[in-house]
């Protein structure tokens, strides 16, 4: 099997319940870069903050952010393309979503803007910066901001609900807008531009380090996975995953340090 590339999702595959990384998955991934393996994280979550976590390996790893919205070639840039919805579909989007009734937030570079501003079972709904320093996200609730800054920069609308009437009202709110549609996790939808998604955003992260996707092993759990999985040539659903992702003879997964460590044992890597 050739390998040259190692993307891994971050929640529910590479991190923990307590959302850090594993010492059998950083030996792993360690051990990829030493062998001239390049490793990214393709995640849902944004640049800053997807960053603390790559900042914990002692080698670059290349961040695939927002679903696709945005990729970085290491923690610290550059920005190789960034993704964001055309100003119409942004604002029809927060005011659909708005009349929800549901929590919702709209990523938009270092911005955060916070729709429907609630508490929300399982999630921070707390206003201000998080990050550190130089690679901050304010997470706001001025939505006159939104409509006057915000608007020309949205990335992607997720909106967090664990009423599947909502979940249901928020993906009818997307219907006749040039966007994609999916969901992280269970409680959420999120809505990114026409045509992004994690497997093309894989694909053309992988096209500038010179990898054919043939050579890219990808690991996901969940249905916004699935795009990544089946543009990898060797793609591997988490066990714990969804149905989504865990098709009839793709290889499953514990552990993401696990399974490269027995390819590596095996000679396959």
């Amino acid at each position: 099997m050739s390998v040259r590339l190692i993307a891994t999702d971050l929640d529910g595959t590479l991190l923990l319940g307590d959302k850090n990384i594993s010492p059998v998955n950083r030996r792993a991934l360690s051990l990829c870069h030493d062998r001239g393996i390049r490793v990214a994280f393709a995640s849902g979550r944004s640049f800053q903050s997807a960053r603390l976590l790559a900042r914990l390996l002692d080698f670059p790893v290349a961040l695939l952010g927002l679903n696709g919205c945005r990729a970085d070639e290491t923690a610290f840039g550059p920005t190789l393309f960034e993704e964001t919805h055309r100003r119409e579909n942004a604002i029809a989007l927060w005011e659909r979503l708005k009349a929800t009734g549901a929590y919702f937030i709209c990523y938009c570079a270092e911005r955060v803007y916070m729709g429907n501003p609630q508490s929300t079972e399982g999630h921070d709904v707390t206003p201000g910066p998080r990050g550190e320093a130089g690679f901050l996200q304010i997470y706001t609730p001025d939505e006159d901001e939104f409509y006057r800054d915000g608007c020309v920069k949205a990335n992607k609308f997720v909106l967090f609900s664990r009423d599947g009437e909502k979940r249901d009202a928020a993906r009818l709110a997307a219907q006749g807008l040039d966007v994609n549609v999916f969901s992280s996790w269970w409680d959420n939808v999120e809505i990114v531009p026409g045509g992004v998604s994690k497997g093309r955003g894989l694909a053309r992260l992988a096209a500038h380090f010179g990898v054919d996707m043939g050579d890219v092993m990808a690991f996901g759990d969940y249905d916004n996975d699935e795009s990544m999985l089946s543009a990898a040539g060797h793609p591997v659903a988490m066990a714990s995953g969804s149905d989504a992702v865990k098709k009839p003879g793709r290889p499953l997964a514990d552990s993401v340090g696990e399974y490269i460590l027995s390819q590596m044992e095996a000679g396959k890597i």
